[in-house]
């Protein structure tokens, strides 16, 4: 079974979700990649690079004299996006052959909540990296959403939906919470760590971060009904708040976590 929970979206609005979720999140990655000193001849990857903003602003970073390797199951999203240094691999990452002790960076963004087997990709991406290599995962933690005012219109609507999403993962075997146990799962794989940020999105509706929870409430609504936690017009309910200038919401947590390679 694929775990990934978008899979059997129509391509065409599962391109402009992605689209939303770099509108939201991409300034915050640039400036924690950016703090780590990335210069031109590095070698890079991204994995799960999605619509492909942070490989294509990679590739400009490690310039012409580096490398930016991108590993996706679906590569439909990155084809229009090539430079000289920009490679692109479709596959699953535990299948692909790179090799080890190799990378400068590697980077990559809600890819591990959607894999079961996140433990053993965490374990190969660092024998991908060079001693001194530098892991950046960013992954949520939809466990810290949370109804501001539950005296709102649809409060208790919004937070059933919030218990849809983690049951939704937990039914797949996934980790709802994932981005929580991110530093000690590099720090039991011998990586320094260097640096942990948890961010919190309060968000009002139709905020970037509003927009892309709406998103994906339209698309995974029925996936959000199976759990039983959820009806169709709580997730129709949570879909309008996303749009509610009015509505305040902490939608989830995101934490990024960087790791140095020191073996």
């Amino acid at each position: 079974m694929n775990e990934y929970v978008f899979a059997s979206a129509e391509q065409q609005a599962e391109f402009a979700r992605l689209k939303l979720l770099e509108d939201a999140f991409d300034a915050q990655t640039q400036q924690i990649i950016q703090s780590l000193g990335v210069a031109a001849g590095w070698k890079c990857l991204e994995l799960g690079p999605g619509a492909g903003s942070i490989l294509a602003w990679l590739s400009d970073l490690v310039g012409s004299s580096g490398q930016v390797v991108g590993v996706d199951k679906n590569t439909a999203f990155i084809e229009s996006i090539s430079a000289p240094q920009i490679s692109k691999i479709a596959g699953d990452i535990l299948d692909v052959e790179l090799e080890d002790n190799s990378f400068d960076l590697i980077h990559a963004r809600y890819v591990l909540v959607h894999i079961v087997e996140s433990v053993k990709v965490i374990d190969k991406l660092i024998k991908l990296l060079k001693p001194g290599g530098l892991l950046v995962l960013e992954e949520p933690a939809f466990t810290a959403a949370q109804v501001i005012d539950n005296s709102l219109p649809n409060a208790q609507a919004h937070q059933r939906v919030n218990a849809a999403i983690s049951q939704m993962f937990i039914d797949l075997n996934l980790e709802p919470a994932i981005g929580l146990k991110l530093p000690l799962l590099l720090q039991q794989n011998n990586l320094h760590i260097e640096n942990v940020l948890d961010n919190r999105h309060l968000s009002c509706g139709n905020s970037k971060v509003a927009k892309v929870a709406g998103s994906s409430a339209a698309t995974l609504q029925t996936k959000y009904v199976q759990t039983q936690k959820a009806s169709v017009q709580d997730v129709e309910a949570y879909i309008n708040n996303s749009f509610d200038s009015n509505f305040w919401a902490i939608y989830y947590s995101t934490i990024s976590v960087v790791g140095k390679k020191i073996l």
